[in-house]
């Protein structure tokens, strides 16, 4: 009886972690939504910076076309930034969006 009772709380337990997991997915995706393209921009630059690129530097050689493809992206993303095109300015957010570790 209490292997049945421990089961039952552990599958409750864990149904909680998801649904905490899944409500905190769609906080961090509300705030990205409610971000503009002029404030998304540089936080997905500065993600990439901080957090891509050390993870590939990691990788070693393997790692090194994926930063130079991204350091090329966040020339184009400072440049677009700097002459205000918008459309370019979307074109390598999208850009940027598709890195993943």
């Amino acid at each position: 009886m209490s292997d049945f009772h421990d089961r039952e709380r552990d599958i409750a337990a864990e149904g909680h972690r998801a649904a905490m997991f899944y409500a905190k997915q769609d906080r961090a995706s509300e705030k990205r939504a409610s971000l503009s393209l002029g404030d998304a921009l540089p936080a997905r630059m500065k993600e990439i910076r901080e957090v891509y690129i050390p993870a590939y530097r990691e990788c070693g050689a393997a790692g090194s076309f994926a930063i130079a493809m991204m350091n090329d992206a966040l020339t184009r993303a400072e440049r677009a930034l700097a002459a205000g095109d918008l459309t370019k300015m979307i074109s390598v957010y999208q850009e940027l969006m598709e890195f993943k570790i």
